[in-house]
């Protein structure tokens, strides 16, 4: 009886030791918190502001045609998502990218054709634009193909800026009016652009500022049409040569 008295009275106090040894882990780790000290805010904000993306900063997402990434439905609802979280998006498509409606053009957006031959934006002579600049909005086009718009391939708003690189308009256009390029008011820039077999009235129709180098034009119509507005920068006299 004496032993079993004996044993419960160790077992109650190696349960109190260990209650105790518990309790003071924990107030050494409450009051190492306390003691430590805290980041201020605005080195909060820089530590966050360290991983966002920056500028330009995006990975061409490369994909064939009719995958994520070029398929239209696709490429529009990414130009939305940046446009709305004013980051820029940068796209490499290769194939054949074919609309039935112009892509509407937010915020900051490159399309790279990424294969051997330049990609193919196809408008079946029934989509009115290819693209559709909103104001304020950058589209920069490289190694592409434009072709067979129905009005223009790419319609310019005033305050929007078109950079076309190694950018080939192949029919486009239908009757008065149309065209490859309308530049209604913002800014287009092109180098090394080819403009053939164009179906409307004037290669470019130009009502704000135009830039041309190593541009050729293959007189299938009138090169370019101004209003009295209009800037021309064409060192090389290409435009009305």
């Amino acid at each position: 009886m004496e032993k079993r008295k004996s044993s419960f009275a160790n077992q109650k106090n190696l349960f109190i030791g260990l209650t105790l040894v518990g309790l003071l882990t924990i107030g050494l780790f409450g009051l190492f918190a306390v003691l430590t000290p805290q980041p201020a805010a605005d080195q909060i904000d820089q530590g966050r502001a360290g991983i966002r993306p920056t500028p330009r900063g995006f990975t061409p997402v490369e994909a064939d045609n009719g995958t994520v990434g070029c398929d239209p439905a696709e490429l529009q609802r990414r130009i939305d998502l940046n446009a709305e979280m004013g980051l820029p998006l940068q796209i490499a498509c290769t194939g054949q990218i074919t609309l039935d409606s112009p892509l509407l053009i937010r915020g900051d957006v490159q399309i790279v054709g990424s294969g051997a031959q330049p990609t193919t934006i196809n408008g079946q002579g029934y989509a009115e634009h290819l693209f559709t600049l909103t104001e304020g909005s950058s589209l920069t086009l490289r190694h592409v193909e434009l072709f067979r718009a129905h009005r223009w391939a790419v319609y310019v708003t005033p305050g929007a800026e078109l950079v076309a690189h190694g950018v080939v308009f192949l029919w486009n256009g239908s009757g008065e009016h149309s065209g490859a390029i309308n530049n209604e008011g913002g800014s287009v820039i092109l180098r090394g652009v080819v403009f053939a077999n164009n179906q409307g009235s004037t290669a470019i129709h130009n009502a704000g500022d135009l830039y041309l180098s190593d541009t050729a034009f293959d007189d299938s119509a009138t090169r370019c049409t101004q209003t009295s507005a209009a800037s021309l920068n064409d060192p090389q006299g290409l435009c009305t040569g």
